[in-house]
């Protein structure tokens, strides 16, 4: 029952209750996104920096930097006195939103996984490997990215930007920037280090992955369904 009403909603649609909240933003909010986002490039700097120097240390720096982070924009959102529900964090919409998210990110998986050379076979499934990287993925780089970008950012630009098209765009940027950035800081300083860099296909990639949950963000309003996708989504190009 639950998926035909999903089904029948456009896909493109606007939740009432975020369109109330990105109306209600203010200049200070936008700055305060601005600041956000450059506390979170000196967070990830030195974090990469002190935290990397040993392979050991991997895991805590990257709890650390991800536990900053949030940290950092609950502040914002307390010095601003806003609620929860202003960065998705509700209980309104959420089964819908996570029951897309699942769906789309599944059907990512699932086709990526089959088409790859590399396809995840069931026995990897169950592996630790594959427990450690989704966990990984799912909540420290998906709700984290999710919180920051989609829940603080995308919506507090909109007191600065009046623009969707623009605030969108910009978001998606500074989205794409981030990564680039931090690539470039585990290049510089953890040794061994041996990611790709990024691509004009990964940087494009990257956008159009933020266009997408982002509209699937502003459908529900709700962070659940994003977290979801953005967490399928990185796992399924994992190699095990």
């Amino acid at each position: 029952m639950i998926l035909l009403k999903i089904y029948k909603q456009p896909l493109l649609s606007i939740d009432c209750e975020y369109k109330k909240i990105i109306e209600s933003f203010a200049r200070r909010d936008g700055i305060l996104a601005i600041c956000l986002y450059i506390a979170i490039v000196v967070i990830i700097y030195f974090g990469i920096r002190f935290l990397h120097l040993a392979p050991l240390a991997r895991g805590i720096a990257d709890i650390a930097i991800s536990a900053m982070m949030i940290i950092v924009t609950f502040i914002l959102l307390y010095m601003q006195k806003q609620k929860l529900h202003t960065l998705g964090i509700a209980k309104r919409n959420c089964l819908k939103s996570s029951v897309v998210g699942l769906v789309i990110g599944t059907s990512l998986f699932l086709f990526v996984r089959i088409v790859s050379p590399g396809a995840l076979f069931p026995s990897e499934i169950l592996s630790l490997s594959f427990v450690y990287f989704a966990l990984y993925h799912f909540i420290l780089i998906g709700f984290t990215e999710e919180l920051i970008f989609r829940g603080f950012i995308q919506t507090r630009l909109y007191g600065i930007i009046k623009s969707d098209n623009w605030a969108i765009f910009i978001t998606g940027f500074l989205f794409v920037a981030l990564h680039v950035i931090a690539d470039r800081f585990f290049i510089a300083f953890v040794p061994g280090f041996e990611m790709a860099r990024y691509s004009v296909f990964n940087i494009v990639l990257t956008f159009i992955a933020h266009i997408g949950l982002n509209a699937l963000y502003r459908k529900y309003n709700s962070l659940l369904g994003p977290v979801i996708l953005h967490g399928l989504a990185n796992i399924s190009s994992m190699q095990f």
